[in-house]
This record gives structure tokens, sequence and C-alpha cells, in this order.
């Protein structure tokens, strides 16, 4: 099954990747936003993909990873064993937390944001990706869009609108299909000492790259 995927993975997937998704940024980088007002009248910003709650009442980054991301895998693996049982591959190394600034509440606070690995695994028809995020995503991301078709590309968009977050899934037709999520700025709950640090029995969502 590789075979038929395999070749046209790489810098135009990626490139692809970056186009469809508009909100893409790398692990370490700033995040974008956008100007608002608060009730006081102060500008604020906040990132696009933000939730609309304060940020100390969203989904903390912990609980994301406890209660999210098994989901998330279960979907993948789902994909996969729709795409009859093709091998998922890392675009990009391994998730990763990062600590940023959150200003919606028109004062700075510290929120960490889980941005997840790229990886490419099998192709899946458009409406057999919609029926299963249908079944495994819709706790999570109350919130779907269908993309209009780019040449044989479509972007498959689920988002949070609450707690913020997205999850994206780039379909090439007849090749290939990519994948990348992203949380938005969380709280801590404070059950890891770092919220850096991923929590204790997270699930095996990474990929090793080769």
């Amino acid at each position: 099954m590789r075979a038929l995927w395999r070749p046209v993975l790489g810098a135009a997937c990626v490139l692809a990747l970056a186009a469809c998704s508009p909100f893409l940024k790398g692990p370490q980088s700033t995040a974008t936003q956008s100007a608002s007002s608060s009730e006081s009248g102060k500008a604020t910003s906040m990132v696009y993909w933000d939730g609309s709650l304060p940020l100390e009442q969203r989904q903390s980054i912990q609980a994301f990873q406890r209660d999210e991301e098994p989901k998330i895998l279960e979907f993948r693996r789902r994909l996969a064993e729709a795409g009859g049982g093709g091998v998922w591959e890392a675009r990009s190394f391994g998730s990763a937390i990062n600590k940023e600034t959150d200003q919606s509440s028109g004062h700075e606070q510290p929120a960490w944001e889980l941005v997840g690995q790229d990886v490419a695994g099998p192709y899946v028809p458009v409406p057999e990706v919609e029926r299963i995020g249908r079944e495994v995503l819709s706790e999570t991301y109350s919130d779907y869009e269908l993309g209009s078709d780019k040449g044989g590309v479509r972007q498959l968009s689920w988002s949070d609108p609450v707690n913020g977050g997205f999850l994206y899934v780039t379909v090439h037709e007849g090749k290939v299909t990519l994948m990348r999520y992203q949380t938005g700025l969380r709280p801590s709950d404070g059950t890891t000492e770092n919220p850096r640090d991923f929590i204790t029995g997270r699930v095996d969502i990474d990929i090793p790259e080769e």
C-alpha cells in the first residue's frame, strides 16, 4: 500500500498542506493574532483559533492530552483502515507544547499550546473521511467545514469554537491523506509540574521519523 502514495510525499505535500492551512505555523514561531476590543475598551489580541471562553475556563492542556488525543489517534487508525491498512508516516518531528502569552482578557496570562505532528497516510475518499470524523471527532470538535476542490486537493477542517483548536485533513485525490492538529492557547490544571511536559500515560500518538 505504501507504494501507492509514497511517491507524492515530500516537498510538494508540505507545500500543499501549508497552502490549504492558513494557520500553519512552526512549533516555535509566534502565533498569528488579531485585534479585538474588551469591555473596558482596551485593545486585546487573540490567536485565530482560540476559543470563545476566557483562558481560565477553557479545557486545560493536560485534559486535552487525556481526553481528546485518544480520539484523534482512533480517528487516524480508522482512516488507515479505510485506506486499506496503509501506514501513517511522520512529516515533521513529534508534537510539542509551547509556552505562549494570552492577552484576550486585556492582560497577559501564561498559556500553553500543543502543536501536533504533521503526518501522511494512505488515500481515503473525502466522504469516508467525513463519515469517520462524524463518528469519532464530533465531541472534540463541534464545527466542521469542507473546503472547495482545488485541483484534486480538498481540506476538511474540524474546530472547537469554545476551547479553541483545530484538526485539518488534506486529501489529495487518489494519492495521499495529510493530517495535523493544534490546540490554541490553553491553561494548565497543575497536574504536570511543567505544563510543557507531556502527561504521564499520554497515548502513543507521535510517529518516529525514518
